[in-house]
């Protein structure tokens, strides 16, 4: 089993599925990460930070259909400014055959009261012992607006010029698009639709129920490959989040998510 690792990781890693770490808050809902506020954004949508107060940080680690050797650990951390809000990311994946780092340079502002904008520059480094290592940059861009009160839109794509790994071989070119909908202050849902240029469209649904104020359950589906989802969260001290998160597939089997978040202030579920 270990010599085919290699295979497995790489094939993860151009199905688009390697490095798309989220938080553990959106893996819990459906994978929903377009229409998401707050320190999540630092891991799928930027322009999201441009909603933060405080310095906060965040922290996950998914264990790929529970494989030893297909995890991805990322931390994270957010700087709001008078000029807009600065982060920076960290991701880990892969094992001594086949290993991927990634590092993120973000900014996000808002442009008007409603709508705001965010950008990331990455930087992959890509080792694989028999092949040498490869350093490459790309970017992300996301847009986010509020519709109305309680709804929010999101768009966001990544590697919008085909950025290639090695001869003939991509960075997933992916587009997500999505809508999250605030019932009120205890529950929310949403719905997203992911296209990578090299796959069929995925489409996702997810809600998120605070039965008390510290307590949030998660819930939520998506396709192309089907898996459902599941999480919660849980508010410690009014700064500090505990997250966890279970994403499941027929064929493939469970990917569990664990993740933290931090705020020097007060933070929201």
């Amino acid at each position: 089993m270990k010599s085919l690792l290699p295979f497995f990781a790489i094939l993860f890693y151009l199905s688009g599925t390697a490095q798309s770490l989220m938080g553990a808050r959106s893996s819990g809902m459906g994978s929903l990460t377009a229409a998401t506020e707050g320190i999540n954004g630092l891991f799928a949508n930027q322009a999201a930070l441009a909603s933060l107060e405080s310095i906060a940080f965040i922290g996950v680690s998914e264990q790929k259909v529970l494989i030893k050797g297909l995890n991805i650990s990322g931390v994270g951390v957010a700087l709001p400014s008078k000029s807009g809000t600065f982060g920076l990311t960290f991701s880990n994946f892969g094992f001594s055959e086949f290993r991927q780092q990634k590092v993120g340079l973000s900014y996000a502002r808002k442009l008007w009261q409603n709508i705001s904008i965010g950008a990331q520059v990455d930087y992959f480094q890509t080792r694989i012992p028999e092949y040498g290592s490869n350093g490459t940059l790309t970017f992300e861009l996301g847009l986010m607006a509020e519709l109305a009160e309680g709804l929010l839109i999101g768009t966001h794509i990544s590697n919008p010029y085909q950025i290639e790994i090695a001869p003939d071989d991509n960075f997933p070119t992916t587009v997500r698009v999505g809508l999250m909908y605030s019932v009120s202050n205890r529950a929310s849902a949403g719905f997203e639709f992911e296209k990578d240029v090299d796959f069929p469209l995925r489409v996702k649904f997810g809600v998120e129920y605070l039965p008390i104020e510290r307590l949030a359950l998660r819930t939520g589906f998506s396709s192309n490959p089907a898996n459902f989802h599941l999480g919660f969260g849980i508010l410690v001290g009014g700064k500090f989040s505990i997250e966890m998160a279970t994403r499941y597939n027929q064929e493939l089997g469970m990917t569990p998510v664990a993740g933290f978040v931090y705020s020097l202030k007060s933070y929201d579920l």
